[in-house]
């Protein structure tokens, strides 16, 4: 069984725990393990997983800007224990949470939303 279809079954089985009426969301609890560049990261629930965060659109690390903002957001996430919360809103299918292998989602540390704090640093924007 690959990687994602044990994390898509994970994944399947928890959203019908986790759902809430009002809000149809999936917040499961991980480790930032590693960041990939401003706006993408590795998370490890049991298995690592790709995270490609909502509302944060960081410079490739090819284009200017690319390896500050991957400085910054490992300062903020990596290697610290953190919430995923993946909107389940309108979502038929899991594919439609998923972006190139990624998981569409947000990504909390110690409180704090990173993509919000990428953004408020200058490091990304909200939307393209």
């Amino acid at each position: 069984m690959t990687r994602w279809a044990l994390i898509s079954g994970s994944l399947l089985a928890a959203m019908s725990l986790l759902l809430d009426s009002s809000k149809p969301q999936l917040i499961l609890p991980a480790t930032v393990t590693e960041v990939y560049d401003g706006d993408t990261l590795t998370v490890e629930f049991r298995l690592p997983a790709r995270v490609r965060l909502l509302d944060c659109w960081a410079p490739e690390l090819r284009d200017n800007g690319g390896p500050a903002s991957r400085e910054h957001l490992r300062s903020l996430a990596e290697g610290k224990p953190a919430l995923v919360t993946i909107d389940l809103q309108d979502v038929d299918r899991l594919d439609d949470v998923l972006t190139f292998g990624r998981i569409l989602g947000r990504v909390s540390v110690d409180g704090r939303d990173v993509s919000l704090e990428q953004v408020q640093a200058g490091h990304a924007t909200k939307s393209r």
